[in-house]
């Protein structure tokens, strides 16, 4: 909790809506169940930025390590390698080293990336939902007004 206060505070965010999205677009833990960083690997992102086709991360870096590296998400808040800068680091090795430190690192990374998106913290220090939801493409999001509804509407997804 102070944690998650601090960030908040940190961004301008209240810690409620902070909280909501947390609980709504995070995984439960940054790592697998054998300590290693969550990772979630896009091979259609990889496609369309290298012209090539790889299914596996692994094929992928045999092909472009670091471009199969931006294709990928990481960590609790799934934060896309091509997004490191938005979320504070020099490059993506960094921020994946970094991430593997901690979930709280991996935590003020995604806060990071959030807010670099100066209209998405804009709806995020507004509370509002309606862009929220549309950021992270939650079907219906048209109609949602307070940070309760936010949270229900994805429970209920």
């Amino acid at each position: 909790p102070e944690l998650i206060s601090g960030i908040a505070k940190n961004y301008g965010i209240e810690e409620d809506v902070l909280l909501t999205i947390i609980e709504t677009h995070c995984k439960t833990t940054g790592f697998t169940e054998d300590g290693e960083l969550v990772m979630q690997y896009s091979p259609d992102w990889f496609e369309a930025v290298t012209g090539k086709w790889a299914s596996t991360f692994e094929d992928a870096c045999a092909i472009n390590k670091k471009l199969a590296h931006h294709s990928t998400a990481w960590g609790l808040g799934g934060v896309m390698g091509c997004n490191f800068a938005d979320a504070g680091y020099v490059d993506v090795y960094t921020m994946t080293l970094l991430f593997s430190d901690s979930e709280v690192e991996q935590l003020k990374g995604f806060v990071s990336c959030l807010c670099a998106s100066k209209r998405l913290h804009k709806a995020i220090t507004e509370k509002d939902c309606a862009m929220i939801a549309y950021h992270f493409r939650m079907p219906n999001f048209t109609t949602l007004n307070t940070i309760h509804e936010l949270k229900s509407h994805y429970q209920n997804l």
